[in-house]
């Protein structure tokens, strides 16, 4: 798990017990079952993510084909693609920080 997720999994804990008096403290095994429920939601949003921006890409293929190619489409496409690399590069981090 990275520094960021960690980071997060720490905030969302603190946040849940903000004002509750915990009369004994949480055990690793406990934290780490957390942790790991936050990161599989987390890598959940990314997959949906980007099976998004795949179809929003092959959406704008398709009109691309339909209607010619205009600049403020290939423009689209450009930075659809620019997302499309970025989730997938933040999933295969994700799924690596979790083995």
């Amino acid at each position: 798990m990275d520094k960021k997720m960690m980071g997060g999994v720490l905030a969302v804990l603190g946040t849940l017990t903000a004002g509750v008096v915990i009369d004994r403290p949480a055990m690793l095994s406990e934290v780490t079952e957390i942790a790991e429920q936050v990161a599989g939601n987390s890598l959940a949003i990314m997959y949906d993510s980007r099976r998004d921006i795949q179809r929003r890409i092959w959406d704008t293929e398709d009109r691309i084909k339909s209607t010619g190619e205009t600049q403020a489409l290939k423009e689209r496409l450009r930075d659809l693609k620019v997302q499309l690399k970025d989730i997938s590069r933040q999933i295969a981090n994700a799924e690596k920080g979790k083995s």
